[in-house]
């Protein structure tokens, strides 16, 4: 035999699973949200014109043997290059 909470469940645990299936069904009715790639989002920013901007590489570590010409040249940003933008775009949906 099943104990009689489980065939007749209280009022308040009935109202509960009705506003489960309400959300549930709100739920349904809205797209999915696009996620941004997070390690893309702290690598690229944004130019005003609409085009994205990087940081060079090779200048965190082993600094001793480059001249310093090469490190301060290294320090400037760049824009992505046309064949990468593309890309970019489609890790950073909302930028």
């Amino acid at each position: 035999m099943r104990p009689e909470s489980t065939i007749n469940p209280p009022v308040a645990a009935t109202e509960f699973f009705l506003g489960e299936a309400r959300c549930k069904a709100n739920k349904e009715d809205t797209m999915s949200k696009m996620k941004t790639n997070r390690g893309a989002a702290k690598r690229f920013s944004k130019t005003g014109k609409g085009g994205f901007k990087r940081s060079q590489a090779h200048l965190n570590h082993i600094l001793t043997k480059k001249k310093s010409k090469r490190k301060r040249q290294l320090g400037n940003t760049l824009q992505v290059a046309d064949a990468d933008v593309k890309s970019v775009k489609r890790m950073l949906p909302y930028s």
